[in-house]
């Protein structure tokens, strides 16, 4: 802690909150049995004014803010106790629910799976080829006209077998009339589905259409095609990696749970 962070600890008032504390806790002693102290370490401290500037935007910067944010978790912090001591989350689904989903938190950042081999990452592609595979990708130039030129469109398809790009013909087109290689999603994102679906299907190397898109209709002809295929471990090892880790994880995050169920006896009716 640095020499200033030592010296708020020490201020007046942050003392006058843990003795009123403690003295609030001594009246209570007399009359009941004296429970365990609330330890207020340094470190505990500075944690707790990093989680308040977590929840608030900001750290307190004041002797009085200071104080007021120590006050603050005694306060919370002693009526958990007392209605841990009363047993009041027995019967609280709720309650019950919040326990179980700290204890799997718990035993989730408690699991540690190493890196994946070699060997590792092509038994899983072999496995789950189907996680990594590239889908088919195709680069198209195309015609546009207005949904009404459909007609005109269809006329114009036969004079285009011995051309590679024929934009002129159409109408203007702002996002361009050479699409480089994109795949089935991508292309549907951009046209529509059905404008997808039919430059999938189209010939490499011929034109093609009239095709409907959100634009109106196109001619279209297909310039590269690129397989669906499944690649090598090494172009696909980021995502392999991520998918191995995972499966892994939630493999000895059940292992862990299966442990602590196992501490528990079971005991049933006959």
């Amino acid at each position: 802690m640095s020499e200033e962070g030592s010296r708020w600890w020490k201020e007046p008032l942050l003392h006058f909150v843990v003795i009123g504390a403690a003295i609030f806790g001594v009246e209570r002693s007399r009359a009941e049995p004296k429970e365990p102290s609330i330890h207020l370490s340094d470190s505990f401290l500075q944690a707790l004014e990093i989680e308040e500037e977590q929840r608030s935007g900001r750290r307190p910067r004041t002797p009085v803010e200071r104080g007021a944010m120590v006050a603050r978790f005694l306060r919370d912090e002693a009526l958990f106790r007392e209605a841990e001591r009363l047993g009041l989350a027995r019967g609280d689904t709720i309650v019950r629910r919040r326990l179980i989903q700290k204890m799997e938190f718990l035993l989730r950042g408690s699991v540690d799976v190493g890196e994946a081999s070699e060997a590792d990452l092509e038994a899983l592609l072999r496995e789950d080829e189907a996680r990594v595979r590239r889908p088919a990708r195709v680069a198209v130039t195309h015609v546009v006209f207005s949904a009404p030129r459909r007609e005109e469109a269809a006329a114009l398809l036969p004079s285009l077998s011995e051309v590679e790009r024929a934009p002129e013909r159409g109408d203007p087109f702002l996002q361009g009339f050479d699409q480089p290689l994109r795949t089935q999603a991508d292309i549907a994102g951009r046209f529509g589905d059905a404008f997808a679906a039919s430059v999938l299907n189209a010939p490499l190397g011929e034109w093609s259409g009239p095709v409907e898109s959100s634009f109106g209709v196109h001619l279209v002809r297909i310039t590269e095609l690129e397989d669906a295929r499944t690649p090598r471990v090494e172009e696909a090892e980021d995502a392999l990696r991520r998918a191995w880790r995972q499966r892994e994880e939630d493999r000895a995050f059940e292992r862990a749970v299966e442990a602590v169920v196992a501490r528990y006896p079971i005991e049933r009716d006959e």
